[in-house]
Order: structure tokens, then C-alpha cells, then sequence
């Protein structure tokens, strides 16, 4: 929970969680904000189970954030759980950063691909609505 932010994506003013050296190696477990958002009841392991996912399955991370008291507004703040930031030494404003993915290991046997609320991508577009409908909350996901 210490290296994550919650609905927001780091900036300039942010504390780095971590300081390499150019040429490191770091590895990231990452994991989806489905299944802890208010709107999903903050429970991963019962939004998957709906889904016919097995308790085992869901992501250890994914329920220590869904139990924990990390600030998120549901209505203020984006969905994402982001990592970082990592300072580089030496690397400066404007420096141009060389970054190689060398592998991607899926870390569970399932994935999850939605858009809601007007937010997410192309929120005007996907799905094609009116927008975020007044009284959507865990209570009335469906709105």
C-alpha cells in the first residue's frame, strides 16, 4: 500500500517510492481496480465470485487495498491504482528515458475490460450514453 496512489497519477511534487540507476531492473506487480471500487462494493473476492472466480484467484494486493482505509473518492477520483513514481539518478527535467519492457507475466488466469460512470477511455464514445446517472453508488451500481 506504501508505493501505490489510488485515482491519481503521480506528478513533479509526488515522493519517489524508489531511486535506481540508470540500466536497473525493476519489477512491478500491478493489478485492476475492478472489484475494489465503491461501485463494485469494495469486495474483490465478491465481485469475482460473480464472475465464477474462485476467492484463490483474487489478488492478495487487490484485497488489502478493497480492506484498507487508502483514501479514494469515487466521485472525485479516477479508477487507477498506479506505482511509482521511481527517480532515476542523475536523470533531470527533461531528460529523455530509455525504457524496455523484457517480460509481462499475468499474475492471475482471468481479465477484466469495462467502462462505466463516464469514465475510462474514450468516455464520451464507449459506451454510447448520457452519461454518469445521478445516484450511481455501490447501492445502484447499475445506474
Amino acid at each position: 500500500l506504501e508505493n501505490i496512489s489510488w485515482g491519481f497519477l503521480p506528478n513533479r511534487d509526488s515522493q519517489s517510492i524508489l531511486t535506481v540507476s540508470s540500466g536497473s531492473t525493476i519489477t512491478f506487480d500491478t493489478l485492476s481496480h475492478e472489484g475494489i471500487l465503491e461501485d463494485q462494493g469494495r469486495d474483490p473476492e465478491k465481485y469475482f465470485a460473480e464472475c465464477g472466480i474462485r476467492p484463490d484467484q483474487v489478488l492478495n494486493d487487490a484485497k488489502a487495498i478493497a480492506a484498507s482505509d487508502l483514501p479514494h473518492d469515487f466521485d472525485a477520483d479516477g479508477p487507477h491504482v498506479v506505482t511509482g513514481p521511481i527517480d532515476i539518478q542523475g536523470a533531470e527535467p527533461g531528460d529523455v528515458l530509455k525504457v524496455e519492457v523484457l517480460s509481462l507475466t499475468p499474475r492471475v488466469p482471468y481479465g477484466v475490460i469495462s467502462n462505466r460512470h463516464y469514465k475510462g477511455a474514450l468516455p464520451g464514445e464507449y459506451p454510447e450514453n448520457e452519461g454518469r446517472k445521478e445516484g450511481a453508488n455501490a447501492a445502484n451500481p447499475e445506474l
